[in-house]
Order: C-alpha cells, then sequence, then structure tokens
C-alpha cells in the first residue's frame, strides 16, 4: 500500500537550548521521526518518545489520540492497517484490522510483540488533550466545512479549543482496563482486568481476526509514520470509510 502523507513531522532532538529548535549542531540524541496529517496526534507521539517509548509505543498513542483531534477520519471502529519494520532481524510484520471494532485489539497485539512502554500509559496524552483541551488541526476544520459534518462538530472552529470529556472517560477506561467492554470473547466477560493485570492474558489473545489481505482503503483516511533511534518504524491507516463515519 502507498501512503500520500501530507509531511508535518519533525526530528525529535535533545539540545542544549530546549526553547529553541535543535539544529543539526546542537543535536545530542536522535530520538525519532514522526510524519502525520494531523499535529495534534503527531504531539501525543512526540511525548511518548521523548519518554523513552520506542516506534510502537508512539505509534499506539498517536493511533489513539486521532478519534479525538480526527474524528473526521479516524475512531475506535476504524478500518485499516499498520505494519512494524523490525531493523534486527529486516523483517516487516502486519497487523489489519479490516472489521470495524478491531483498532484496539490490533494495537494491543502489536504492542505486546514490540512496545516497551506499558500499554496503559500510552492513552495518557490522548486522554490529557480530552480533558484541558486542544486546537483543532485545519485537516480537521477542513473536513468539518466540506462533508457537511454532524450538527455537534458544528461547534469546533479555527483557533478554538475543543474538549471531549466524554472521550478522556473512555481513554481512562482504556488506562484502567484496556480489555474491559472491548471484546467479545467469552474468556474476557466478567473479567475486572487493571492496567498491571492484563499482560497476563496477552498470550490468550488470538489474532484471527487481524487478515492479512490487501485491501483498497476510501478516502476518509489519515495515515502516519513513526521511526525511533533504533530503527523500529510503523507505518498505519486508519480509515471510517465515509467522513464522520455517515
Amino acid at each position: 500500500m502507498i501512503f500520500n502523507l501530507i509531511i508535518s513531522g519533525f526530528l525529535i532532538v535533545s539540545c542544549t537550548d530546549t526553547s529553541k529548535k535543535a539544529s543539526l549542531i546542537e543535536m545530542k540524541e536522535f530520538k525519532g521521526l514522526i510524519i502525520s496529517d494531523e499535529e495534534n496526534a503527531l504531539k501525543s507521539g512526540e511525548t511518548v518518545l521523548n519518554k523513552g517509548g520506542n516506534a510502537i509505543d508512539s505509534a499506539v498513542s498517536v493511533a489513539l489520540t486521532l478519534p479525538l483531534t480526527l474524528p473526521s477520519r479516524a475512531s475506535l471502529s476504524s478500518v485499516g492497517e499498520c505494519k512494524v519494520y523490525n531493523p534486527l532481524k529486516y523483517t516487516v510484520k502486519t497487523y489489519e484490522f479490516k472489521k470495524p471494532n478491531l483498532l484496539l485489539k490490533t494495537l494491543i497485539l502489536m504492542h505486546s510483540d514490540y512496545g516497551s512502554l506499558r500499554f496503559s500509559s500510552l492513552a495518557s496524552e490522548p486522554e490529557i488533550k480530552a480533558n484541558l483541551g486542544f486546537v483543532p488541526d485545519n485537516l480537521l476544520i477542513s473536513d468539518i466545512m466540506v462533508n457537511n459534518a454532524p450538527d455537534y462538530y458544528k461547534n469546533v472552529k479555527k483557533g478554538l479549543i475543543y474538549k471531549n470529556l466524554p472521550f478522556a472517560d473512555l481513554m481512562l477506561e482504556i488506562r484502567t482496563s484496556p480489555y474491559k467492554g472491548y471484546y467479545n470473547d467469552k474468556i474476557y466477560q466478567g473479567l475486572d482486568l487493571n492496567g498491571d493485570d492484563f499482560y497476563t492474558l496477552l498470550p490468550k489473545i488470538s489474532n484471527k481476526d487481524i487478515i492479512n489481505d490487501k485491501f483498497n482503503l476510501p478516502s476518509a483516511t489519515t495515515e502516519f509514520v513513526v521511526m525511533d533511534k533504533a530503527g523500529y518504524s510503523v507505518v498505519c491507516s486508519l480509515s471510517l470509510g465515509e467522513f464522520f463515519g455517515k
């Protein structure tokens, strides 16, 4: 699949003067590269890399932020795919979610294979943005204007701060009980898991729904790339099919 990205990414570096963008001379440590068409989600990924997370951790945080900051093209019901490049084995592993409501499960599977930070911590950035508010990116404003957005998005204006408290509650639930309420698998029904306990169940998760067939994504799509200093890279594409999932 070829991804046509609007580049709003940057190198994340440590430098002597943190108030300025680092030049090549000031660069002390390359932490990663993020490319996305939505700036707020990109910032979530940046924060994770700065906390020592790898590309997979960062990609998970970006993917969890996009349903908040770009709901015209992404939700937890998105379909799409993520590809992870492993520089140690020179391999690419594909995680596809061709059915709605498989995104979160796919992110957990991907993170269980390659992630370094706790999965429960990766929902913190979208939760903070939903609670404190964020300034919508120009892409969301354009999608609202062009695609006859639902009425509840009409109050989202350029330059204004937008909050979404129900989404914050959702991220809190994912942080504290990432399995609860998201799967139909009988093995998880009735279990009250917290952010530490759910790792014990990872070997029992089946990826039978993560199908590796190629498929074409519709136009209401957002895409991003994350690379870390170790060379791990993630390319993801999320789609709602129609804008705002209508």
